[in-house]
């Protein structure tokens, strides 16, 4: 279940999910933090207000950036992310 603890921030089970800027969304689980490149899009019915930029997910932030990140944990976290998002009331869609 996810809870919204703020206008900017979003907790999960076992992350939680920040929006600090309009340029980036912040993912933190167990200690290890991670960022994903975002940006405002164009508005309308069938358009979407940001754009997160999945390539800009690299891995983990230092000091756990040797840890590698698969691609099956590497989905988990940006459906985190895409829920988390949802939850704040950002329609979005993720940009491979």
């Amino acid at each position: 279940m996810l809870q919204k603890i703020n206008n900017k921030s979003v907790r999960g089970p076992n992350f939680t999910v920040t929006v600090p800027d309009i340029h980036k969304v912040e993912y933190v689980e167990g200690g290890k933090a991670a960022v994903i490149e975002i940006e405002g899009g164009t508005r309308g019915p069938d358009q979407f207000d940001w754009l997160i930029y999945a390539r800009t997910f690299r891995g983990w932030l230092p000091p756990h950036e040797s840890e590698g990140i698969g691609a099956d944990k590497r989905r988990q976290i940006l459906e985190n992310v895409s829920r988390s998002l949802s939850v704040l009331g950002m329609r979005h869609k993720i940009i491979e």
